[in-house]
């Protein structure tokens, strides 16, 4: 589910960035590229860092 929601997020924002800059060409796939750098950063952090010392719990 937070895959499709996604896709169709970056989807739409860059849709937006080059409906608002067309005379520039606006690079419609920076917000891709930054999503899939996000995640590859955030699963590097959590496979190489130190596991946390104390975990709090969370009641939502």
């Amino acid at each position: 589910m937070q895959g499709l929601a996604t896709g169709l997020a970056v989807s739409g924002v860059g849709a937006g960035m080059i409906d608002l800059n067309k005379e520039r060409g606006a690079k419609a796939v920076a917000p891709a590229f930054g999503t899939a750098r996000g995640g590859i950063l955030a699963g590097l952090l959590v496979q190489y860092l130190p596991p946390p010392r104390r975990v709090t719990p969370c009641s939502a």
